[in-house]
């Protein structure tokens, strides 16, 4: 770090790891720098010799050099610097917000510490911080490693310092041109009981396949699957459509369910276990690399917290979702590393499925995925998605003691993980 920096570009340098993750978007960068030029933070042609002169290089690489010269232009000018973490927080996610605090915190740490040791030494000596050195980055994610001393950044309330360990990601060699892997979204939605239709499941598809689409997944989208055929369709597509290139898998299966596993469209409603599938995945492929299941069903007819209430939705049980894996009396994950495995509630309890609008639980996780994929690691958002699928009470009518009452249900996801490292999208 040179010895002239100003208090700004020192703030910023700390902090250009979580500037990185929310300016990790062409879009987002394009339009801070464009406030920047309005706001008069940056010329027009300062702008222009910038983007020529680094013409070529990364979007991390791009951000960096912008956001340094931009603290170097700024200076210690207080008015200049809350100006520029204005625009920032403009982007209007709590990641957004939070590098703004973190920088504007240090600025003033820094500004407090020049004060002190100009008032205690007639010169400046500065506080030791180590630098943040910028991170390589894999070809195929876009991922960098981040400094240890850098705080943590997630769509959580709350922060805390970063742990050594925590810069244990998974690392890709695929082509950036290439897709990244396969989505297979398997959605059951007409069952051969008409009674356990599910039509609103289409609008969790089509959330599914925008989530992904984003990230350079191919999606694959099977209906209406018996159990066998559930198998027969992870294997099929495991066999023929993943290369030794891809990055992961992800298996998204929506559908009723029991405590004994996932439904298919059978009569008999017959499962598949959650065993079964991890089984069928862990091949030679995809060794070493995530191997993602959600589910979007029951795991039993719970329901926790039952409250009287004079207000309904969906008017039977089977409106608010189906059931999913417990494989005897608790889930038995597969022993292989590399697994994770999301589940929409957890066990023995209803998922929530609104009768138009579609499962409670996968709305909260394609947005997620949409605004934080490349953010945040997968159970960094699977914790967002805990966090505000649990704080958001439903009202549902159940069947007790022959009677129909209304109940205020709080629902709770669940993730179990085997995964080694963490994957950014």
């Amino acid at each position: 770090m040179s010895s002239t920096e100003s208090s700004a570009q020192k703030a910023i340098r700390d902090n250009l790891g979580i500037l990185n993750r929310v300016l990790n978007n062409e879009a987002v960068f394009g339009e801070v720098a464009q406030k920047c030029v309005e706001r008069r933070l940056i010329t027009t042609l300062e702008l222009a010799q910038l983007n020529d002169r680094l013409s070529g290089q990364t979007l991390r690489e791009r951000v960096e050099a912008f956001v340094l010269r931009l603290a170097e232009l700024l200076g210690d000018l207080p008015e200049k610097i809350d100006e520029f973490l204005s625009i920032i927080k403009e982007i209007d996610t709590l990641i957004a917000e939070k590098a703004a605090n973190n920088i504007s915190q240090s600025y003033a740490n820094y500004k407090q510490a020049a004060k002190t040791n100009d008032a205690d030494n007639g010169q400046s000596t500065r506080t030791k911080v180590a630098p943040s050195t910028p991170g390589i980055a894999t070809k195929s994610s876009g991922h960098q490693d981040h400094e240890s001393e850098e705080p943590v950044t997630s769509d959580w309330p709350w922060s805390k310092k970063k742990k050594p360990d925590e810069d244990i990601v998974y690392h890709y060699t695929t082509n950036p041109g290439r897709n990244r892997g396969i989505v297979l979204i398997i959605n059951n939605v007409k069952f051969l009981d008409k009674s356990k239709d599910r039509d609103s499941s289409e609008e969790d598809e089509e959330k599914l396949k925008e989530a992904f689409d984003k990230y350079r997944y191919e999606v694959i989208t099977m209906k209406n699957l018996e159990a066998d055929a559930i198998k027969d369709a992870v294997k099929k597509v495991v066999q023929k459509d993943v290369i030794g290139d891809h990055d992961s898998f992800i298996c998204c299966i929506l559908s009723h369910g029991n405590p004994a596993g996932i439904e298919g469209v059978d009569l008999d409603g017959k499962t598949v276990t959650v065993t079964e599938l991890a089984n069928i995945v862990n091949c030679d492929k995809l060794h070493r690399k995530p191997k993602i299941f959600v589910f979007q069903a029951c795991r039993g007819a719970g329901i926790p917290e039952p409250m009287v209430s004079d207000l309904a939705i969906p008017p039977s049980i089977r409106e608010e979702e189906e059931v999913m894996v417990p494989d005897g009396h608790s889930i038995a994950l597969p022993p292989e590393a590399d697994f994770l495995f999301a589940f929409s509630t957890v066990e023995n309890n209803r998922a929530l499925r609104g009768k138009y609008t579609g499962s409670h639980y996968i709305t909260a996780l394609s947005n997620a995925i949409i605004n934080h994929g490349s953010k945040l690691s997968i159970e960094r958002i699977l914790l967002v998605v805990n966090h505000k699928v649990a704080g958001e009470s439903k009202r549902v009518e159940i069947e007790k003691d022959g009677k129909t009452e209304t109940c205020i249900y709080h629902q709770m996801p669940e993730i179990r993980s085997t995964l080694r490292g963490c994957f950014y999208f």
